[in-house]
């Protein structure tokens, strides 16, 4: 029953005609996990307005007890004053804290595109094999640094990753390459049934962004590597090259999130445009191994 259950989704998923009430679903997903379900804006903000709300509230409240208590001394009412203040000010320290940490990406989005017009300026000259590793590594560890400024995320909750067919095994691939800093397994060979990078590649060379792995049901959401899955969200750029019988894949570049609905809306293709160059290179360090 998974199986269908994959099959049907990733049926639906290449078809791209999701609707109305599908498509109405996924704008109430997306905007629920970004603006309420996400751990790094839901819990401080709410608290900070819910105490600004407060303060106002605090004068018909402070005038219920002067009349209980008949009257109010100096003292008092200086005491009262001094609190209120201490509240509103610390309020809006709090709030200024918070718009400091506020990223919008402007830095990394100047960033990547220095990185694309330097690979321009770089010309097509082939990179030598012992280099190849470290300049994929490199690509891979530069969208890794842009995805997280443009989706505001921290260290480890994007991935980047470069699978690549295993010669002579056309449904068996292998990820060699992570971004920087990763952590997951690599060098682990695995069938791509229920890989929805390979069925991506099957389709053709469109980038595609997975919503939630959830939806494709319990196989898609276990790891290909056999590690744990911390991942829910995908954009999939399939790497192909054209032969005289069409295209051939030859692997794909995969950028998770560990939050559903990271690549919703407008967002996937900002990130396609974004990364074009760096993408265009580990095109081409991809066909330089598979001439």
């Amino acid at each position: 029953m998974s199986e269908q259950t994959f099959d049907k989704a990733v049926e639906a998923w290449l078809a791209g005609t999701p609707s109305w009430f599908l498509r109405v679903r996924w704008w109430l997903a997306a905007n629920y996990y970004k603006r309420i379900w996400n751990k790094n804006i839901r819990a401080r903000p709410v608290l900070v307005m819910a105490v600004k709300a407060l303060v106002p509230a605090a004068t018909p409240l402070l005038a219920y007890h002067v009349r209980a208590n008949a009257a109010l001394t100096f003292p008092s009412a200086m005491l009262w004053s001094g609190m209120i203040f201490a509240v509103a000010v610390t309020v809006d320290f709090v709030q200024t804290l918070l718009s400091l940490k506020h990223n919008d990406g402007t830095a990394a989005e100047e960033l990547m595109m220095r990185s694309c017009e330097l690979l321009r300026l770089c010309g097509d000259d082939a990179i030598i094999a012992a280099n190849r590793p470290a300049a994929r590594n490199a690509c891979l560890s530069i969208i890794e640094v842009y995805v997280r400024s443009l989706t505001n995320a921290a260290r480890g909750e994007i991935g980047v990753s470069l699978a690549r067919y295993v010669p002579g095994q056309p449904a068996m691939l292998r990820i060699d390459e992570r971004n920087a800093g990763s952590l997951r397994k690599m060098g682990v060979t695995f069938s791509g049934r229920f890989v929805i990078g390979h069925h991506a590649c099957m389709a053709g060379d469109d980038p595609r962004a997975v919503y939630d792995i959830r939806a494709f049901g319990a196989e898609a959401f276990r790891s290909p590597t056999g590690s744990k899955t911390p991942y829910r969200s995908f954009f999939i750029v399939p790497i192909c090259t054209a032969r005289r019988d069409g295209l051939i894949p030859l692997g794909y570049l995969s950028i998770d999130s560990t939050r559903p609905y990271e690549f919703y809306g407008n967002r996937a293709n900002v990130l396609a445009v974004e990364c074009e160059s760096i993408i265009a290179r580990l095109k081409k360090l991809m066909q330089e191994v598979h001439p």
